[in-house]
C-alpha cells in the first residue's frame, strides 16, 4: 500500500473502528442506555462508510 498524506482521511476511520472494538466492553458495563445506543450507531456507521470505501478503491 502507498501511504500519503491523502490517506490520513481514510486511515482514520480504521483507527476509529479500533478504538469502538476495545471500548466497546467497557462503555455497555456503564449501563447508561443512551450512551450505548449512541457508541452502537457511531460504530455501524462508521464500518458503513470503511465499507463504501472499500467499494470506491475496487473500482
Amino acid at each position: 500500500m502507498n501511504y500519503n498524506n491523502d490517506d490520513i482521511k481514510y486511515r482514520l476511520p480504521f483507527v476509529f473502528n479500533i478504538l469502538f472494538l476495545l471500548l466497546m466492553p467497557a462503555i455497555y458495563n456503564i449501563g447508561n442506555t443512551f450512551l450505548s445506543v449512541v457508541w452502537t450507531l457511531l460504530g455501524g456507521i462508521n464500518a458503513i462508510y470503511l465499507l463504501i470505501k472499500m467499494r470506491k478503491d475496487k473500482q
